[in-house]
């Protein structure tokens, strides 16, 4: 039987080591976390994706958990003062291509990670992976507490910051693009439309989830490793969009 070694416990290590585990192989999924715990907003999983949560069997789960994004949303870009720029049919994209599904992110870990429990998979938490080596035989995973584990695949899904893929492709760092994003979940009696607004050197936008709207104020260009925090700590947010903003994104 084939031994996987999955490195990382987000939402690509779980679907990895579910559809090797529907393959038979012997699976272990090692986080470097303590704990699994909810982190992110919320997430639009597009068709092509559903497909292959369908092909695992997970497709009416992961609806079950959201909503399907067609169901009425009428989604827009803007210019900052309101004025639609262009329009993305999401009904008729839905009956031609197949629907999307909005949900929380931690929504989706949690039908990932019930799925890998339920299959048998044992995540095993606060195993922090430091590197990897390979031989004739297979390939080891190091962790920092000195354990092993060894395998014949192993799977680097541990993150922006990936000690796999550092090893094998040398210590590239991500690239900066300039620009910060902020998130978070709201409650919002109007769900039925989505936009993104742009203009004055920043974009802004919401979009429905299954029982929240995910909401973003404007990615601003900043330095890069600046902190955005305001008096007393707190993380400070605003749309920085200035006068002639449409009030919908204030």
């Amino acid at each position: 039987m084939l031994r996987a070694i999955i490195v990382g416990g987000g939402i690509g290590g779980l679907t990895a080591a579910f559809a090797l585990r529907r393959e038979d192989a012997d699976v272990v999924v090692l986080e470097r976390a303590g704990e699994l715990r909810e982190i992110g907003a919320g997430i639009s999983i597009w068709v092509n994706a559903m497909e292959v949560l369908a092909g695992l069997g997970l497709a009416e789960a992961v609806r079950a958990a959201g909503r399907e994004e067609s169901e009425g949303i009428e989604a827009t870009i803007r210019t900052a003062g309101g004025v639609t720029l262009s329009r993305l049919p999401a009904e008729a994209l839905g009956k031609r291509f197949g629907l999307n599904v909005i949900l929380t992110r931690p929504d989706l870990q949690r039908v990932l990670l019930d799925a890998v429990k339920e299959a048998g998979v044992p995540v095993r938490a606060g195993s922090e992976c430091v590197g990897f080596r390979q031989d004739r035989s297979g390939v080891v995973a190091r962790l920092s507490d000195g354990r092993e584990e060894r395998g014949d695949l192993l799977v680097g899904a541990d993150g922006l910051n990936s000690v796999i893929r550092r090893q094998m492709l040398g210590d590239e760092r991500p690239r900066y693009a300039g620009f910060t994003a902020w998130r978070a979940l709201v409650d919002l009696e109007q769900d039925d439309q989505a936009f993104e607004a742009w203009g004055g050197g920043a974009s802004s936008g919401w979009s429905a989830s299954a029982w929240a709207v995910s909401t973003g104020t404007p990615p601003r260009t900043h330095p890069r490793g600046r902190r955005t925090r305001g008096p007393g700590g707190r993380r400070r947010c605003s749309n920085g969009s200035g006068d002639g903003t449409n009030p919908s994104l204030r």
